[in-house]
């Protein structure tokens, strides 16, 4: 049955790689289709994903599925490079964009820091779909703004993170239903491969469930379907949850509270209030025996599961190892990994992206790189929706200090999208508010 579902699984994403260039080009004044990028990103993560015999007792069932991998990696690897470098000369060709000076920040401070990385990689063939994923988000952010959202647009996005949202959670259901084993800990650690692809790993499905629950609030404060996002917002919850990773549960945690101190002191976000109180209420009934469980479900005997004590060692590696070039410069991309690989015997990396971009891109690229990520959350930010798109800025310093996340293309191009859908719909709310006609008091039209 898995290996049916696989075989379906990647002639979809393969008939989205083939139809992605041609339905993603925009028309002459609109991106109609822009979502098709979006989609052909996501559907390439089901090819990206080659973990180890050890990690699951399904990985390579059989190798027809591994000779599809292999062969999707390449063309989604290719797809992605050429519709990237398409967004990229189609923003700079482009006449009359508003804030052009934010666009070529957030580009070239973004890729030229990576490009340098992946030069001074050791492997530059192998680490070029590590920079994909690091450059794509960017790119993308200044796609989306160069061609701005309008309500159509708004709604087409929306329509399709909820299609992603409804597919996961569709996706991990069959797949443990046939697998018959509902087990908590290391929930998805024993997800067949040949059918979850890449999200197979805990932390890249969780991450992706945590973003979307806190696009689920947002839904609900505009009463969008409300009844089905409070639905895939328990879902998720519980998904979370289970699978025991502490690292998401902690993050959705700090994004919500922030976003619960928003909606009590802005009147846009009222409606939420409510379900606020409720959730207060069932956090103090069942939030003592939440932690003691979740606690037990990962004993480890260190409260960061090691993190504190990589981040020192990374960087005291890096500092007594570089030349003063990897220092400026950084040592290439995936140096963090290197590092922990002769550190401790595992290729990973630092599981916090600060660390990895000292050790990956040096000082002057780190910097960069900031620049680049504060001038992306800055050009989506807009007062009418900033007590989400600020949760959604939290989930990310968070996610970024406790562990890899916003290195999944899938999950940053998440945050990028919400964060552009949220600023478009501001955008239209202040347009109709102001083509209202002024209120007409004792014969006289006044002003708003």
């Amino acid at each position: 049955m898995f290996t049916i579902l696989a075989y379906l699984q990647f002639l979809i994403a393969g008939a989205f790689l083939l139809l992605s260039p041609i339905l993603s080009l925009p028309s002459k004044t609109r991106i109609k289709w822009f979502g098709f990028i979006w989609i052909e990103l996501y559907v390439a993560q089901l090819f990206m994903y080659t973990p180890g015999t050890d990690v699951s007792p399904y990985a390579y069932a059989t190798s027809q599925i591994q000779a599809i991998r292999i062969a999707g990696l390449t063309s989604s690897a290719f797809v992605s490079i050429a519709l990237l470098v398409y967004c990229f000369f189609s923003i700079l060709y482009k006449r009359n964009i508003k804030s052009k000076s934010s666009l070529y920040i957030i580009i070239l401070f973004s890729l030229i820091p990576s490009f340098i990385s992946l030069l001074r990689s050791e492997s530059i063939v192998s680490n070029i779909d590590y920079f994909v994923k690091i450059v794509s988000p960017f790119i993308v952010c200044a796609f989306i703004a160069t061609y701005t959202l309008k309500r159509s647009d708004a709604r087409r996005l929306s329509g399709i993170i909820t299609g992603i949202h409804i597919f996961l959670i569709a996706q991990v259901l069959v797949c443990k239903v046939f697998q018959g084993n509902f087990a908590a800990y290391n929930y998805y650690y024993e997800m067949p491969e040949e059918y979850f692809g890449y999200y197979n790993h805990p932390h890249s499905f969780t991450g992706m469930m945590a973003v979307l629950s806190i696009w689920n609030v947002y839904q609900i404060n505009r009463r969008r379907n409300v009844a089905m996002n409070l639905a895939l917002f328990l879902i998720s919850f519980v998904l979370i949850y289970i699978s025991g990773v502490r690292t998401y549960i902690v993050t959705l945690a700090f994004a919500l509270c922030y976003l619960a101190v928003a909606a009590l002191r802005r009147s846009n976000m009222k409606k939420l209030r409510k379900y606020i109180y409720i959730a207060m209420v069932i956090v103090v009934i069942i939030g003592p025996s939440l932690v003691i469980n979740l606690g037990s479900m990962r004993v480890t005997g260190d409260v960061s599961s090691g993190r504190f004590e990589r981040w020192a060692a990374d960087i005291a590696y890096a500092l007594s190892t570089n030349s003063l070039a990897d220092t400026l410069f950084g040592a290439g991309l995936q140096a963090s990994v290197e590092a922990n690989a002769t550190l401790f015997g595992t290729s990973i990396n630092s599981l916090n992206i600060f660390v990895d971009m000292f050790m990956d891109n040096g000082i002057i690229g780190t910097i960069m790189m900031l620049i680049a990520y504060y001038y992306l959350f800055k050009m989506n930010y807009v007062k009418q929706a900033r007590g989400f798109q600020g949760s959604l800025f939290v989930f990310f310093v968070v996610a970024s200090l406790i562990t890899s996340a916003v290195t999944y293309v899938t999950i940053m191009f998440m945050i990028v999208v919400m964060l552009s859908v949220m600023n478009a719909e501001a955008r239209e709310n202040v347009m109709a508010q102001r083509r209202e006609p002024s209120p007409i008091k004792n014969g006289v039209q006044c002003r708003a």
